[in-house]
């Protein structure tokens, strides 16, 4: 009975993901809305229509969305709850080992910190993280045994922000325990190092920062309405366009737009690529995406192939056979 219990209440946890709570979508609408509505000139039961595309939302493709999602959800609250690799855990670890090292403030002796010196360590965190999600997610489609993995989430036809459940277990726990070592090591490194009382400030569980940006379209990253930011804004943080371009099956596409919050990392190391109304693009992975509307491929077939990569490298010896990979088949 308590294994129920805790299923349940795991499950919930997992069901009710901090980006989908009802600020973000409630945003995620009410940007569409306007978007569709003034710029695609139409009226207000054709913008809403619009949105709640039947052709996209009742897709194939979406309908194993909604599966995955749930599957996901309910073998993580079973098995693995995705507390257990905590950053801050990690960032704790490495603060203290540190002062009880070389001396100095333990998280004891900090107090209050000023409101400058929060949204400033807010924004620092969140570039931080989001460097971090951007490095991570660079390695998820450079090297092979991690893109067999990623593949599940690009393998999409068409895109709603249920598409965002839509990974492999393997993906999801490999990110985690990255994500989890490197931001826990460098807020460990930082709480250690910086000389006045800091803190994070979160609206509902999120950073400030990323809290906003969320609530202003960021589900519509993963959606069917194409807005693009005005200006330069979108080489600063990503828009809606910019990640669908992520997931375009058009070669010009590929490798493009890491970010998860912001562009200046692709702008940074030349994987920008901005998008405007005249890019004609489809989702997906070339031919093998019809080969995704299937659970059975979605779960096994990544392990399947990276088992192989893996077996191909001990049987060679050859490091590079694990970089060198071809985008699509």
């Amino acid at each position: 009975m308590d294994f129920v219990v805790r299923f349940i209440n795991n499950l919930l946890i997992e069901l009710s993901e901090a980006t989908m709570q009802w600020p973000f979508l409630l945003g995620a609408f009410s940007m569409a809305l306007c978007f569709v509505y003034v710029y695609k000139d139409k009226s207000l039961i054709d913008s809403i229509r619009c949105i709640f595309n039947r052709k996209v939302w009742l897709h194939k493709s979406a309908l194993v969305d909604y599966k995955i999602g749930l599957i996901n959800s309910c073998i993580y609250a079973a098995i693995i709850p995705t507390s257990i690799f905590s950053s801050i855990e990690i960032a704790t670890l490495v603060t203290e080992s540190l002062a009880s090292t070389f001396g100095g403030k333990t998280l004891e002796e900090q107090t209050d910190a000023a409101l400058w010196a929060t949204l400033l360590f807010s924004l620092v965190v969140i570039l931080i993280v989001d460097f971090i999600s951007y490095f991570v997610h660079f390695l998820y489609h450079k090297v092979p045994f991690l893109w067999e993995f990623h593949k599940v989430h690009h393998s999409a036809r068409v895109l709603t922000p249920f598409s965002s459940f839509r990974t492999h277990p393997v993906s999801n726990w490999v990110g985690l325990v990255i994500n989890a070592v490197l931001i826990g090591v460098v807020f460990g490194l930082l709480k250690y190092f910086v000389t006045f009382p800091v803190s994070e400030l979160s609206l509902f569980g999120l950073n400030v920062f990323s809290f906003f940006i969320n609530l202003f379209g960021g589900l519509l990253t993963h959606s069917h309405i194409r807005i693009q930011w005005p200006g330069n804004l979108s080489k600063i943080i990503i828009s809606p366009l910019n990640h669908q371009i992520h997931h375009s099956n058009n070669p010009i596409h590929f490798d493009k737009n890491f970010g998860f919050w912001f562009s200046i990392w692709d702008v940074m190391f030349g994987t920008y690529y901005k998008g405007t109304d005249q890019d004609k693009f489809t989702f997906g992975i070339g031919k093998e995406t019809k080969d995704f509307y299937s659970l059975k491929t979605v779960y096994g077939r990544p392990v399947k192939n990276a088992l192989a990569i893996i077996h191909r490298f001990f049987r060679s010896g050859k490091a590079y056979q694990l970089l060198a990979r071809r985008r699509f088949k």
